[in-house]
């Protein structure tokens, strides 16, 4: 499941960045699939930010 949204996030990601960064309907399911993040795993939202960029390979955020 954690994976299955993570993987989402990404792909919302890309079509956003696609878009110019000015589609507000794909921040906003942005935003839904990170707070879906937070209540699968169990986390802070800025604990499930840490697991997308976990998954991306990226450092983590401070909290």
């Amino acid at each position: 499941m954690i994976n299955h949204i993570i993987n989402q996030l990404i792909l919302v990601a890309g079509q956003w960045k696609a878009t110019g960064r000015k589609d507000k309907q794909l921040e906003r399911q942005f935003s839904h699939l990170l707070n879906e993040l937070r209540l699968a795993a169990g986390t802070t939202p800025e604990g499930a930010l840490n697991l997308l960029l976990r998954e991306l390979g990226e450092k983590e955020v401070a909290a």
